[in-house]
């Protein structure tokens, strides 16, 4: 597909059009459907000249408007039809967040990006919006100077104009491999990049260029470089691995659109603590990129696998196997964590590694159980099989066979016992109970804890029975946790929030946060120390999380926060969405739309 766009930062509305080419493959083909939602189609016609009819003959309320486009008459299987929809987005697209000048780093210019996964492509450009279509893609993008446009593909060019008196730049991006349309991918501002390795560059606001290439410079090219030793039969495909360091208002973490991985300003924490999110996202390459889930019910098959393979490159690059088994102990302390929250809401659904979503917006989905339940299932497969060198061996093999294409649950199931046939007793390949992990809701028919003891953890569990034994937290010190990695914090404090110790007291409390700075700690201990505060009744928790919230909005952290907050107290809740809301996206409010609307 084709895309021509001119950014209209004043209007905050993408005007100009797309063009599908697509190959006739049955006989008969009358219609093609396209997904939509919050576009205004303007005309719809060939590529090469001559109108279309077409019309929009259903809604959903979820997904959208149906664009439904009649072909030319008489065309034959194996035929190429070229259809181009002339349209513009909407102030309502939920794809595109647009920050004003004073919201940026700079604050002399607007910025704007776009985050297309689930199924927010639709709100971007007319397209078949499901994971199980890849093409490839090419756009034009047309932006006021001096500012910059990036897109998740090769630049191929950019040309100077004037119109009426104004002046534009227009910068073209190709993609050739196949991808799915929510990793389309466009972001334009002040922006200016720095190489930080032989393939890569970190794009960002000057203000933040040189924080962001001291953070990430150091482990990129590490991390791609392991992943390709992991895979000898599968090297890295894409050619160059760039990073966009978005404003704090980008609702995740990271999100692996190729090429130009999108990075959360929140992660710049100054000590490379937090790299494992560009882990992540360059394990994101291989798994979900180069091989797609074929359906948003099987999200877990991307993220399960990549939440997987980034702790092996952890392990691998940062600090040994044993920091691996701890990562993973982590995420299954989360995992209980936000199930026992789910199972509490009555919410049993969502804590499946496969939820029905007939119907529904896979954001409303969204947690970490398939990334923390699908990690653990990995984990659990490398268990039975002979560790983690003959999953990592499977996994290249099932990659290498579904490369540029898609898998479903019953391809990735029938690998695995294909694979392992003959090389692991059949007995025991007998004996994994897939509909548990697959359909069965809860936590799964699993506990990793005794296999993923390690000297961090061990550390850890000494320190978090001092925080429970003490009366007054007269008797905690810096010291403490002063050797600490980070993770090590975040690991205590999920231990300590589903402890029987809770709520902690306000002294325990006041001493925490007088000894260890908490309160204003890394993004991923502070957001977790808050919450156990607010859960606690602990009245400083307040000011902490109402400076909290207006300069960060990562989902984990905001839904988090804002249900610890409506529990403490639901009109200082709503105070504080009224006050913050403007800054999220779409995908943050419309969580909190009913619950927090008054």
């Amino acid at each position: 597909m084709h895309l021509e766009l001119r950014i209209d930062f004043g209007l905050k509305v993408l005007f100009g059009s797309v063009t599908h080419r697509l190959r006739v493959v049955k006989e008969g083909a009358a219609k093609v459907s396209f997904d939509t939602k919050n576009l205004v189609v303007r005309d719809v016609a060939l590529a090469e000249g001559g109108k279309l009819d077409w019309g929009t003959p259903r809604s959903h309320p979820a997904l959208g408007v149906e664009l439904e486009v009649r072909l030319p008459a008489g065309v034959k299987p194996g035929e190429e039809v070229a259809i181009t929809v002339f349209y513009s987005t909407t102030p309502q697209s939920s794809a595109i967040q647009w920050f004003e000048p004073h919201q940026t780093a700079g604050k002399a210019h607007p910025y704007c990006y776009t985050q297309c996964q689930a199924i927010l492509a639709r709100t971007l450009l007319p397209c078949m919006d499901t994971p199980s279509v890849k093409a490839t893609y090419s756009v034009d993008i047309t932006v006021p100077s001096p500012l910059i446009a990036v897109a998740s593909g090769n630049l191929v060019g950019s040309k100077a104009s004037t119109t009426n008196g104004a002046e534009w730049t227009t910068f073209s991006f190709n993609q050739p491999v196949r991808i799915p349309s929510y990793l389309i991918a466009l972001a334009s501002g002040a922006l200016q990049k720095a190489p930080i390795g032989p393939r890569s560059s970190v794009w960002t606001e000057k203000e933040l260029l040189d924080r962001s290439v001291f953070e990430y410079s150091a482990h990129t090219e590490k991390f791609v470089a392991t992943l390709e030793k992991k895979f000898p039969e599968l090297p890295y495909i894409w050619g160059t691995y760039d990073l966009l360091v978005l404003p704090t208002a980008f609702p995740y973490g990271g999100m692996e659109n190729p090429q130009l991985t999108f990075l959360n300003a929140s992660l710049l924490t100054g000590d490379h603590s937090l790299v494992d999110v560009v882990a992540h996202e360059i394990a994101h390459s291989w798994s979900g990129n180069l091989v797609t889930n074929a359906t948003w019910r099987d999200f877990w098959l991307n993220e399960g696998f990549t939440m997987y393979l980034e702790r092996v490159l952890v392990g691998e690059v940062v600090a040994g196997d044993d920091y691996r088994l701890f990562h993973i102990f982590l995420g299954y302390k989360e995992l209980v964590r936000v199930i026992s929250d789910f199972l509490a809401d009555g919410e049993t659904n969502f804590t499946s590694l496969r939820p029905n979503l007939l119907g529904v917006d896979p954001d409303d989905a969204f947690s970490i159980v398939p990334y923390e339940k699908g990690c653990l299932f990995v984990f659990y497969l490398e268990t039975i099989v002979g560790g983690k060198e003959e999953i990592l061996k499977w996994i290249g093999a099932m990659y290498g066979e579904h490369k540029f294409g898609t898998i479903n649950v019953a391809q990735m199931k029938g690998s695995f016992l294909k694979y392992f046939e003959g090389k692991v007793d059949g007995k025991v390949l007998g004996g994994i109970d897939w509909n548990a992990w697959l359909e069965g809701t809860g936590l799964p028919p699993f506990d990793p804890t005794g296999l993923l003891q390690t000297k961090y953890s061990q550390e850890c569990d000494g320190v978090v029975k001092k925080w429970v034994q003490s009366k007054d937290g007269a008797d905690l010190a810096e010291s403490d946790i002063a050797h600490f990695k980070p993770s090590q914090v975040m690991f205590c404090l999920d231990e300590l929030v589903t402890s029987s110790a809770m709520p902690i007291s306000h002294e325990v409390l006041s001493s925490m946060e007088r000894n260890y700075k908490f309160f204003s700690s890394n993004v991923e201990v502070a957001h977790r120390f808050i919450g156990l505060a607010l859960k606690s009744k602990f009245p400083p928790a307040v000011e902490a999380v109402a400076k909290f919230l207006p300069q960060h909005g990562r989902g984990r952290y905001i839904k988090y926060l804002f249900n610890c907050l409506n529990d403490y107290d639901h009109q200082i809740a709503v105070q504080q969405w009224k006050i913050n809301q403007q800054r999220y996206h779409d995908v943050i409010v419309n969580a909190f739309a009913n619950k927090l609307a008054n």
